[in-house]
C-alpha cells in the first residue's frame, strides 16, 4: 500500500468519531441555511422554487462532501464488525481517542504482541482499503 494511501486511511479512521456530527452541522446548514434580511422593502418575489423543501432533498442528495462522509462511516464499520473484539479495541485506541496511541502502546492494552497487532492492523487497513474502494 503507498504513503498516500495509508495516510487517507487513517484520516477516515480519525475522522469516524466525529462523522454524525459532521454530517448533522451539514444537514443543519442546509436546511436551515442563513438568509440575510431583505432591507429592500417592496420589491418581487425571490428567485427560489416555491417548492423549498425538494429543493434542499436535491441539495443533500447532490453534496458531495456528505456522500463521502457517509461511505466513509459505513465502510468503517462494516469494517470494524467483521473483526475480532480485540482488533476492534485495538483500532479504537490508536484512532478513535482523543489522545490516539501508537501500535506498541496499544498493544499493550489488549494483551497482545507486537508482530499479531502490527499484522492484523494491517490487514485491518487492507480490508477497509478494498471497502471504500481506495
Amino acid at each position: 500500500m503507498r504513503k498516500t494511501q495509508l495516510a487517507q486511511l487513517k484520516s477516515i479512521l480519525q475522522e469516524y468519531p466525529q462523522t454524525p456530527r459532521i454530517l448533522a452541522e451539514i444537514r443543519e446548514k442546509i436546511f436551515n441555511p442563513y438568509i440575510e434580511e431583505d432591507t429592500n422593502i417592496g420589491g418581487s418575489r425571490g428567485q427560489l422554487n416555491p417548492d423549498k423543501d425538494v429543493n434542499k432533498i436535491l441539495t443533500i442528495a447532490d453534496n458531495r462532501r456528505f456522500k463521502r462522509l457517509t461511505l466513509n462511516a459505513e465502510g468503517v464499520k462494516y469494517t470494524l464488525e467483521q473483526s475480532p473484539e480485540w482488533v476492534q479495541e485495538l483500532i479504537k485506541l490508536m484512532y478513535f481517542k482523543r489522545s490516539p496511541m501508537g501500535i506498541t502502546k496499544a498493544c499493550d492494552f489488549v494483551a497482545c504482541n507486537y508482530r499479531t497487532a502490527k499484522k492484523y492492523h494491517d490487514d485491518f487497513l487492507e480490508r477497509l482499503a478494498d471497502q471504500l474502494g481506495i
